[in-house]
């Protein structure tokens, strides 16, 4: 579990060596639901991910928690699903890859 902006970065480091390129598309949200110092926040999001040995298309979900603290907002909770999509189902929709 991540607990600093450093060691979730480290988690990803090593797959993002990999990606030459990388176009997102937000297809729906975000969503807010929010009451005093809590709120959850949805976004649904496609992506062509080009690396060294090809293109990958994904529809992601990600699902955060928020906490309001002295500092501001900060985020306790994060959940993401993702799905590969089938080659060429979303051609078009990011351009070139």
């Amino acid at each position: 579990m991540a607990t600093t902006a450093v060691a979730y970065g480290s988690i990803w480091e090593l797959v993002f060596r990999e990606v030459v390129s990388a176009h997102h598309v937000v297809d729906d949200g975000p969503h807010v639901v929010s009451g005093g110092d809590a709120a959850a926040s949805t976004l649904r999001f496609e992506a062509r991910i080009g690396m060294l040995g090809g293109v990958t298309d994904i529809r992601a979900t990600t699902l955060l928690v928020w906490r309001r603290t002295r500092d501001g907002w900060r985020i306790v909770r994060q959940h993401n699903s993702t799905e590969v999509l089938s080659p060429g189902e979303r051609d078009g929709r990011f351009g070139a890859a």
